[in-house]
């Protein structure tokens, strides 16, 4: 009878781990693929970018932009420091200042949105998905939630990717409170390329959807 017991207690744990990893692999679908853009269902707004709100009458006076060429810090920490509770309106230092590498970075990441690649190729494996574009550019994300870099013609970018649920998501850490969202996943109908772009400031920030077939 213990034998019996044992046997059956044996049967159940591994179907359970049966139905738990077809759960988990439906969770995650497979991206892998040679993919073509789909334009008459895609969305192509006329400006894509960071909210400039950090704009103010000091900045604009030293630049057309409101930009600094001096601005201190680089990557995640490269905005500067918030006093408390104050406003750039009323003469407190609450501005955020750009490194001109800064603003290479996200002039190129704005094209890169603005005009996105026709094709993409997409090699996905257990610990990582590699991308390449139609001009032969290739980007390899790491999934595991760990920052790891990119590098961009302008310099390294910081960039964290991880799967939620069906969506494999890559967030590239443009600048403190300022990220670049990738979303990734698969139609469950149409079985197309789901591919969602989000200029995230604060978490927060319009999203841009292409389809790729």
């Amino acid at each position: 009878m213990r034998k019996t017991r044992c046997g059956v207690a044996v049967v159940v744990a591994v179907l359970c781990s049966l139905v738990a990893v077809r759960v988990h692999g439906a969770s995650r679908p497979d991206l892998s693929g040679a993919w073509t853009l789909n334009r008459d269902f895609s969305e192509f707004p006329s400006e894509v970018g960071f909210d400039p709100d950090w704009h103010d009458s000091d900045t604009a006076g030293r630049t057309g932009t409101g930009r600094s060429g001096g601005g201190r810090g680089r990557g995640r920490g490269g905005g500067g420091s918030v006093s408390g509770g104050g406003s750039s309106r009323a003469g407190s230092v609450s501005t955020r200042f750009e490194s001109e590498e800064d603003s290479r970075k996200i002039r190129e990441l704005m094209n890169e949105v603005k005009e996105p690649s026709e094709h993409l190729t997409i090699t996905q494996m257990d610990a990582a998905v590699t991308i390449v574009d139609a001009r032969g550019g290739a980007r390899t994300l790491h999934i595991g939630g760990k920052e790891d870099t990119v590098q961009l013609d302008a310099g390294p970018v910081g960039v964290i990717t991880k799967w939620e649920n069906a969506q494999l998501v890559s967030r590239l850490l443009v600048q403190r409170d300022r990220e670049l969202r990738y979303r990734y996943s698969r139609d469950p109908v149409t079985r197309q390329l789901v591919v969602e772009v989000q200029f995230a400031e604060h978490g927060r920030g319009a999203v841009i959807k292409r389809i790729y077939d």
